[in-house]
Formats: structure tokens, sequence, C-alpha cells
């Protein structure tokens, strides 16, 4: 504290912000509803047998080898009902996955050479908003609809950050802890879709030829 207590102070409570920050995004995303929200990616059915001890079990991911309108209209159409059976209206999604898959898999399969020699990017047939986070394993993503995922906190979302000097154990040594009171789940188990990506495909400008053939 004696060689700069104003920045020291100022690091710390930085720092403890960023890590508070980074435990409610990996809850959000993959908690196990154990002592933590449940995650995006756990099954949350109505019967799910959850387990005392790792809590929810993640759900079963579903197989996605392109985003042609045909075979990703199919896994869109998994949000559009309800568990209960109800119709869903949206007219976005997000699809959540980590930086290295953006790169070495959505981004190939979301990009193409133009006729005029131009990318096109984040080619998607239905509005899709693309966030990366470096909770999610390699070879997984989430597709979501996140206005039906639940978050309340009952403090700020930097939390409740305090400092004492009572457990000092030398002359100037300060103890700092951060809180934060919150809980989360998805609406039901409809709201977000576990996806297998690792074999995402490459996009490619389709051509079909056609004759017409006349004598």
């Amino acid at each position: 504290l004696e060689l700069g207590p104003v920045f020291l102070d100022a690091y710390i409570r930085a720092f403890l912000k960023e890590a508070l920050a980074r435990a409610l995004e990996k809850s959000i995303i993959s908690g196990s509803g154990h002592k933590c929200p449940i995650g995006m990616d756990r099954d949350v059915h109505e019967g799910v047998n959850v387990n005392t001890t790792t809590g929810y079990p993640q759900k079963t991911a579903v197989k996605l080898s392109s985003f042609m309108p045909a075979e990703y209209g199919k896994v869109l159409s998994m949000l559009a009902v309800s568990e209960k059976g109800h119709n869903r209206v949206f007219d976005k999604v997000t699809l959540i996955c980590n930086m290295q898959d953006y790169l070495s898999k959505v981004m190939p399969a979301t990009t193409v050479l133009t006729a005029v020699g131009s990318y096109a990017t984040s080619l998607f047939p239905f509005p899709t908003e693309v966030i990366r986070s470096a909770e999610l394993e390699t070879g997984k993503a989430i597709l979501t609809l996140p206005e039906e995922y639940f978050m309340g906190l009952g403090t700020s979302k930097d939390g409740q950050l305090e400092y004492s000097d009572e457990f000092k154990f030398l002359e100037d040594k300060r103890v700092f802890k951060v809180k934060l009171h919150g809980m989360g789940r998805a609406y039901d188990n409809t709201v977000a879709i576990l996806l297998d990506i690792s074999k995402l495909k490459p996009a490619y400008v389709q051509v079909e030829m056609t004759s017409d053939a006349t004598e």
C-alpha cells in the first residue's frame, strides 16, 4: 500500500470485476445449476434427472454441417415451438461459439468470394448474430433466443466489492472480496440448441447448369 495505494486499489478492483464478469459469462453459457446459474447448454426439460453433485446434464448436441437454408432452417425450427407446444415468432437468433471455431469453421462457412473478386461475409439464410465466447469448448456452439433466458441479479452486474483491514497478517495487508447474488435459467428446454459444428463445411457459390435442347 505504501508503494502506491491508489493504483493498487484500482488495479485489484478492476481485476475482481473482470473475474466476476468471466464467471458470470461461464455460468450463463455452461453453468451446471449446482451452486451457480443454469447454463444455456443444459438440459432443463420437465422431468430431467438433476444430480445433486453435478447439477443439470448437458444437452445432446445436434450436428450441423452447413448453413444452407434447408439444413439451417430445420435446426432453427426447433426453436419455433416451446416445450409446451406453443408457437414462437422471432426475427433473429444468436449463435455463440469460441474464437477458434469462428475463425476455422463459422467464418469459412459464411463467407464466399463473389464474381467481382470481393468477399461477402456473414451470409446466413436467417438473421443471425454471432457472439464469440472463450467459455465454449472447441467443436460446440449454442444457437439461442437470448431474450428467453432469464438472469436475475441481487446486486449490480459488477457485484458488491468490499475490503477489510481486519484480516491482515502483516501491517500493510488489505483483503478485498467481491460477491454477486444471482440465478439464471432458460424459459424451457427449447430456448437454446447445443450444436456440434466440428464438421462444418466451407461455403461455396453454387451454380446450377441446365440445358434446353430443341430439335
